[in-house]
């Protein structure tokens, strides 16, 4: 019987996450599909990988100890597989990225559209996730190429893909309530872009009291703007269907508020054909 990179996979994604149901749905199949391709490789090994409980999957010490070298095997699989693939004229081998959840809504489908059509032979691992747990994850050489929001230290490959407007929105009929008066409605993002809202909220004087609403989601915080529930502080990339009020901000110096997004990459990475071929496409 031999192992497919797939069956690796899911044995690598479950012992992260302990769970069939997320695991499954992390590598987009079916819960009995991965149930089978563990009891291959339990097959495959002559041995018990988990054992199931009321709470998940738990590990057996056999799948503790094989989980490094079955990385180490998936690892070498995509570099001999990207090695190959430089051959012939082909671009190939795997595209292992990280992108901002922002950027995967709204910016990242019609690259990977055109990118797939082009270079059908890629295959593509894809995380999404906040900028600053990205750019941990770059750091510490879990990923090796990035598209994060936001400006972020970095002395390797480094490309400014867009610099966008931020705006003060609410509804039409909110535009002239004072901003004293009713919620400001926050998001999570990056400590630098949190500190330059709170420097326009300082220098307009705005006093937020207990008018202020937590919203993780940026579709759900448009929404509640459009209902005039209250307002926000949104960038552009967000807005191409928004019909409410918008006003781009300055700050007190005159400078324009603007939103940074970056291509950040490895040099050794940004080398493999695949990788070179997507950073050329969003430079």
């Amino acid at each position: 019987m031999s192992l497919e990179e797939k069956d690796i996979d899911a044995f690598i994604m479950l012992m992260k996450n302990g769970n069939v149901t997320r695991t499954a749905d992390a590598l987009f199949m079916s819960q009995s599909t991965l149930t089978k391709r563990i009891q291959k490789l339990e097959k495959e090994y002559d041995c018990t990988l988990f054992l199931r409980s009321k709470k998940g999957m738990i590990p057996t010490p056999v799948a503790e100890e094989i989980l490094p070298d079955l990385i180490r095997m998936r690892t070498l699989g995509e570099k001999v597989r990207d090695q190959a693939s430089t051959f012939g004229g082909r671009v190939g081998g795997t595209l292992s990225l990280g992108v901002s959840v922002n950027f995967a809504r709204y910016d990242l489908p019609k690259i990977l559209k055109k990118y797939t059509t082009l270079f059908p032979n890629v295959h593509l691992s894809i995380q999404t996730g906040q900028s600053t747990a990205l750019y941990q994850k770059l750091l510490d050489g879990k990923l090796r190429l990035i598209v994060v929001r936001g400006q972020f230290p970095w002395k390797e490959d480094d490309l400014l893909l867009s610099k966008e407007k931020v705006f003060f929105v609410c509804a039409d009929d909110r535009k002239d309530t004072p901003l004293s008066d009713y919620p400001f409605i926050a998001r999570k993002s990056d400590a630098s872009f949190q500190q330059r809202i709170n420097r326009w909220i300082q220098e307009n004087e705005i006093v937020l009291g207990d008018y202020r609403l937590e919203i993780n989601d940026i579709s759900a915080c448009l929404a509640l703007v459009s209902e005039g529930i209250g307002w926000s502080i949104l960038p552009e990339i967000c807005l191409d269907s928004y019909d409410g009020y918008r006003k781009p901000l300055i700050f007190a110096d005159g400078q324009l508020f603007t939103r940074e997004t970056h291509l950040l990459c490895r040099d050794d990475y940004a080398l493999l054909p695949q990788v070179h071929a997507f950073n050329s496409l969003l430079a």
